[in-house]
């Protein structure tokens, strides 16, 4: 995992990186969150960071040690049916050291600075901080945020939710399409819409790929990134002609979209074991 050095100020160095380092989610797990009101700290750190779309770590370091992280996570959007770049900030956060001093708000302007030249297309960057979080508030201002509404959100229980006659379970590949068409059609011109695959490959198995039908024609990204791996002709199904491309794939969470509806099988094997499962399908361990 390799990090750039973006920029330096004083005795201070800013750093960019794909992915979370073991230091970060140390300084992280060491650190307490909210200036104003309740203060907390995160549990899990590690696991959580299984299910953020290709991230990037930006962090600050006076003598080696890390003193304040951002990460930026990169998903698939689209704003009234167009694709967009995007980057939704989360942990942000600084040590107690360097708290007071004003040095995260002063490095943040460089650091938005510096990303936003980095970027080659129209980029959205959206970010939420809590409403009694004055710090964080001033500071993303100054970084070049600017506040575009405020969300207002209810808590509620999914361990023993009330059965309902008017909901129903979607059991099947075309209840499953048709709720998505459904979807996709309602919020056609909202902004920052995502209906991605997420899927997570197990570190327990050596290699590890993805299987994909699709129509021809049909363009993917995963993680992100543009797929260039030739699409093989398998068929023609009513009238439409399929191909079938597989990739290696590394361990962790991944995603992957489409402009067209496609089939998405994952599977990985080792020496004694093998597995395969439908991207979609939400698995949990049973033991």
């Amino acid at each position: 995992m390799g990090k750039t050095l973006l920029l330096t100020d004083d005795s201070f160095s800013i750093w960019k990186e794909h992915g979370i380092s073991v230091e970060a989610i140390e300084f992280l797990d060491s650190i307490s969150w909210g200036s104003d009101g309740a203060v907390y700290e995160h549990k899990n750190t590690p696991e959580h960071f299984k299910y953020i779309t290709n991230p990037y770590l930006v962090f600050i370091t006076e003598e080696e040690k890390i003193m304040g992280t951002a990460v930026f996570c990169n998903p698939q959007v689209t704003v009234a049916g167009k694709p967009y770049n995007y980057y939704y900030t989360r942990y942000f956060a600084s040590s107690p050291v360097i708290r007071g001093r004003g040095v995260i708000k002063r490095l943040a302007i460089q650091v938005m600075s510096s990303i936003r030249e980095g970027e080659t297309s129209k980029t959205i960057f959206v970010g939420f901080v809590e409403r009694g979080n004055k710090s964080s508030y001033k500071v993303s201002e100054s970084a070049g945020y600017r506040n575009i509404a405020t969300i207002k959100t209810s808590g509620f229980s999914r361990f023993f939710p009330k059965k309902s006659v008017r909901i129903q379970q979607v059991n099947t590949e075309a209840e499953k399409k048709e709720v998505i068409d459904l979807l996709k059609n309602q919020y056609r011109e909202h902004a920052l819409v995502q209906f991605d695959y997420i899927f997570l490959i197990p570190s327990s198995f050596p290699s590890n790929f993805i299987n994909v039908v699709a129509p021809i024609g049909t363009n993917f990204t995963l993680d992100g990134s543009p797929v260039t791996a030739t699409c093989n002709v398998v068929g023609t199904l009513n009238s439409v002609t399929y191909c079938t491309f597989n990739l290696p794939v590394s361990f962790g969470v991944h995603r992957i979209f489409a402009d067209k509806q496609f089939g998405l099988i994952i599977s990985g094997f080792g020496q004694f074991a093998s597995y395969a499962y439908l991207g979609g399908v939400g698995l949990q361990p049973i033991n």
